[in-house]
């Protein structure tokens, strides 16, 4: 795999399967790390004694979160894996409503090469932990995203069983090395 594609953002809807299938991939290839970015901020939180669990991260005010957040893509930033998955949502529900996942400057700094967008339309069983969000928006903050950043956009539907959907995933990732 060459440099380019080292660090992939994979993001979609509560309950895509993004972690499901990103750690499918990690199973199967031990070069491949995956870093749950709401999880390593929730970790970073709870050892400085700010929360006592994931539930509680969402409800942090947003200058929290970016630091957190900034903390949590330094963490794993220098990891010597040939390729990083970044799990992520690209908006999430806090105290002020619909937020960015990622504050300004964050996601930049992160520079990934590609964009995984996981969708399973008609199989999430979480939606309503972003209401008002639809798949087809997120799919447009998506597609925006990736424009912004100058990357592609690689839309992955979540159908069959995980094998099938892991192996979809691998062929997208082998088009993006150098």
């Amino acid at each position: 795999m060459g440099e380019l594609s080292r660090i992939v953002l994979v993001t979609g809807m509560p309950g895509s399967g993004k972690s499901t299938v990103s750690a499918e991939l990690a199973a199967r290839d031990p070069e491949v790390l995956v870093v749950e970015v709401g999880r390593r901020m929730a970790e970073l939180a709870t050892d400085m004694g700010i929360i006592s669990g994931y539930a509680a991260l969402p409800m942090l005010p947003a200058p929290i979160r970016a630091q957190l957040q900034a903390a949590a893509v330094e963490s794993f930033a220098s990891a010597s894996a040939s390729r990083i998955l970044v799990v992520a949502h690209l908006q999430v529900k806090g105290p002020e409503g619909l937020v960015p996942g990622f504050p300004a400057g964050i996601l930049e700094s992160l520079d990934p090469s590609a964009i995984v967008l996981i969708e399973a339309e008609g199989r999430l069983g979480s939606t309503g932990l972003v209401p008002g969000l639809s798949t087809a928006t997120y799919r447009e903050l998506a597609i925006a995203t990736a424009k912004r950043l100058r990357v592609p956009l690689l839309v992955l539907e979540n159908s069959g069983g995980l094998a099938e959907c892991a192996d979809r995933m691998q062929a997208l990732l082998n088009n993006l090395a150098v």
